[in-house]
């Protein structure tokens, strides 16, 4: 009896340790398999952006020219405006995030906390491609009006901080693009660090009120310094979601490869810079697309767009967009037709690629009466503004222009 009780005992024990020794197996392998999955990106970035790092060598960090038609590349431009937006973002979504956070944990009433709660976490939830064309069709409309003619009025002629708002009021630039960066990040500092101070005793705030602290002390001798860790972490997702956005900046940005000290003045980051590049098999510009992502966490273009007037802004955005995601929306080039495919058109890869395109452009850019034509052709609203759109696309790709897509 006794020995039978043993060996059962020794059996339920043996699954156990089996079990217990899977699970740390498998854990392990999970761990193991997210550095060999970093690895592999780093490897292969590295082994993308080495032919571009030996032909411009530390030029290509130091040098801002973007010039597919010579061939020559620099990642100065992007890198810093990549740097600009993201402080503006942070300097802005950082201190509001803690204050709405403080206010939710400390100050709002019981009956408020759920509805501010849920809108925080909706516009976490906006597709950032909404935030794009909401900061070129509203938002930048509403700064080149207001705030960046106050911002030059006022600032543009004190020493020594004048450079930063000089120049016309675009209404798209790195301003924009911070304040739509600021917004775009607010949800996640905000919810994180809610969740965070929520998190610290009750008993430690308790006892400081108890001592006679005000509200103020207890959130700085208290809540902060027991949350540090959490807070901290919660700006650093921020600023990923800051340093790496894609849409919403390349939209509101100005997309113009140039360094310039004007805040209000249009310009670029890595990620627009890496968009909107054309797929064209030009191992240079490749190369440099890579060693640009190589060196900056981010993804995404840049071609120099002036701002005209919005008609003229949505204009140039249309035209250029109709050449650059050709690719995307899975319609051939004129000129290629033996890329032409038979059947249905597209391979399985290009019909993904047409549904967002269309999804993405078709509806911002394109007259109601077009969208039933033919994608990535778009139709303009009157002569003039087709013939702003070609010289525009001009100016923008010094060949022919006729190797364009019609417009």
């Amino acid at each position: 009896m006794v020995s039978a009780e043993a060996g059962t005992r020794a059996r339920v024990l043996d699954r156990l340790r089996l079990g217990d020794l899977a699970f740390r197996h498998l854990t392990r392998a999970a761990a193991v398999g997210v550095l060999l999955l970093l690895t592999g990106v780093i490897i292969s970035l590295v082994a993308g952006s080495l032919p571009a790092l030996r032909t411009f060598g530390f030029a290509f960090l130091t040098t801002e020219r973007w010039n597919p038609v010579t061939e020559k590349f620099g990642a100065l431009a992007p890198i810093y405006g990549t740097l600009i937006t993201s402080f503006i973002a942070m300097l802005i979504a950082v201190p509001v995030g803690l204050m709405i956070a403080f206010f939710l944990t400390e100050l709002c009433p019981q009956w408020l906390r759920r509805p501010i709660g849920i809108a925080i976490e909706l516009l976490a939830g906006i597709p950032s491609i909404i935030y794009g064309i909401w900061g070129l069709f509203v938002f930048a409309p509403f700064l080149q009006q207001t705030l960046q003619p106050f911002l030059i009025n006022t600032l543009g002629n004190v020493p020594g901080i004048a450079p930063l708002f000089g120049g016309p009021p675009y209404g798209i630039g790195m301003l924009t693009a911070g304040l739509i960066l600021a917004i775009m990040v607010l949800p996640f500092v905000t919810s994180i660090t809610r969740d965070v101070f929520e998190a610290v005793p009750g008993v430690l705030k308790e006892a400081a009120y108890g001592l006679g602290c005000t509200t103020w002390e207890v959130v700085r001798n208290v809540t902060l310094p027991y949350a540090r860790v959490g807070v901290i972490g919660g700006v650093m997702l921020g600023l990923g979601r800051a340093l790496g956005e894609t849409m919403a900046v390349t939209f509101v940005i100005g997309n113009a490869h140039r360094i310039s000290a004007s805040l209000l003045a249009p310009g670029t980051t890595i990620s627009a810079t890496i968009a909107l590049q054309e797929p064209q098999p030009m191992p240079a510009r490749v190369t440099s697309i890579t060693a640009l992502a190589f060196r900056f966490p981010a993804f995404t273009q840049a071609t120099s767009v002036p701002l005209l007037t919005p008609l003229q802004l949505q204009t140039c955005v249309s035209a250029r967009i109709s050449s650059s995601v050709t690719f995307w929306l899975g319609v051939p080039r004129s000129n290629s037709s033996d890329n032409r495919s038979s059947g249905s058109g597209l391979s399985r890869s290009k019909h993904w690629r047409g549904v967002i395109g269309k999804a993405c452009i078709s509806s911002a850019f394109l007259p109601r009466s077009a969208r039933q034509r033919r994608p990535g052709r778009p139709e303009f609203r009157s002569p003039r503004s087709a013939s702003i759109a070609r010289s525009i696309l001009q100016s923008m790709v010094p060949t022919k222009l006729s190797a364009a897509p019609s417009i």
